[in-house]
């Protein structure tokens, strides 16, 4: 199986082009208004905006196996101000919301055994929280067993 890993840090953060298409999928959210789906959704503030560009360049873009299995139109802005990214694998999905200062996630994988919830944890895109590691371990073990 594959571990992950973060390869050493330099100054200036690096991450792949690909990256930029989700970055500019963050920008979108820039733009919405209070109210942006027309039931009193809360817009991203400028915090949450700022962690979730940094979850992409420090942690999504560093580990190949979440850029290439993350699709743009599956991170969304929610009604309560978050950013959600989510992860499917043949119906196995790990989804990660990220705030002005903490990061959650749940699991909903068919081996129900294997599901998690964490809430509340403080975010820091230089060490993405064990239990959300072991998650995506989970999702992509038939992947790179």
């Amino acid at each position: 199986m594959r571990d992950f890993q973060y390869i050493a840090r330099l100054s200036e953060p690096v991450y792949s082009l690909s990256a930029d298409k989700f970055l500019n999928r963050i920008n979108l959210f820039e733009k919405l208004a209070e109210n942006w789906d027309g039931n009193g959704a809360s817009t991203p503030n400028h915090q949450t905006l700022v962690n979730a560009r940094k979850f992409i360049v420090e942690s999504i873009a560093k580990e190949d196996i979440l850029l290439e299995n993350l699709e743009v139109d599956n991170i969304t802005p929610t009604p309560y101000g978050t950013i959600v990214f989510d992860w499917e694998i043949d119906k196995n999905i790990v989804s990660v919301e990220i705030g002005d200062t903490e990061i959650g996630f749940f699991t909903d994988f068919t081996n129900s055994a294997d599901n998690t919830i964490s809430e509340d944890e403080f975010f820091n895109e230089r060490k993405l929280p064990k239990n959300l590691m072991q998650a995506f371990r989970i999702l992509f073990e038939g992947i790179y067993a």
